[in-house]
Formats: C-alpha cells, structure tokens, sequence
C-alpha cells in the first residue's frame, strides 16, 4: 500500500464541490435521475472524513431525501450544525444513530425509509 501524505488527505477534504467533475457525475447510469426527483440516499459513516464529504457532495443534487447514519452521535451533532449553518432547510436529511453491524438497526432504516 503506497505512503500517502496528510497533505494529500487534506487536500482530498478541502476541495470544493465545483471542483468535481459534476458533468461526468451526472452521465453515469447510477447517476441518471439524480436530480432529486424521486431520490432516497443512505449515507452511512456519514459523519466520517469520508462520509461527511460524500455527504456535502450529495446535498446540490437536491435528493428527495438523504439519511445520514452513523455510530457517532457526536459525529451526527457535529455534521447536523455544520449543515444548519450552511443550509437554509435540512427538513429532507435524517440523523440515524446506528453501526452497520447491527442488523436490525440497518434493516430497520431501510423499512422506514427505502432508500
């Protein structure tokens, strides 16, 4: 596994969503209908580096709904301010508290909500 510097990583983290390639996003068959019109997103690790981007670079494509789940819920407190100081409205995103191990919980998720 190469050495990867933290440069890189922050690097990776800071950069803006007008820097992804929105276009190419957009033409792939997963993509298609992405424009909100009828979409359910379940994020997990949501309030992850990782998750947490993904997240910010979901929310332009205005999704129907986004659930954001996550063991953390410091991480979901932490991830919900950042969003309600950046967004006008969060009445389509849901904070699920819940590890992907647990069976039940997931399998709960996906009955309410069907993403």
């Amino acid at each position: 596994m190469a050495n990867r510097s933290i440069d890189t990583i922050e690097g990776f983290r800071k950069r803006s969503f007008s820097e992804t390639d929105t276009d190419r996003i957009t033409e792939t068959p997963l993509a298609s209908g992405i424009d909100g019109s009828n979409r359910r997103i379940l994020i997990t690790g949501a309030a992850g580096s990782i998750g947490s981007e993904i997240v910010r670079q979901v929310i332009p494509f205005n999704p129907q709904e986004i659930i954001l789940f996550d063991q953390s819920e410091t991480g979901l407190f932490n991830l919900q301010a950042e969003l309600r100081s950046n967004l006008d409205d969060l009445s389509n995103i849901r904070f699920i508290i819940g590890d992907v191990t647990n069976q039940d919980r997931l399998r709960g998720c996906f009955e309410l909500f069907k993403p």
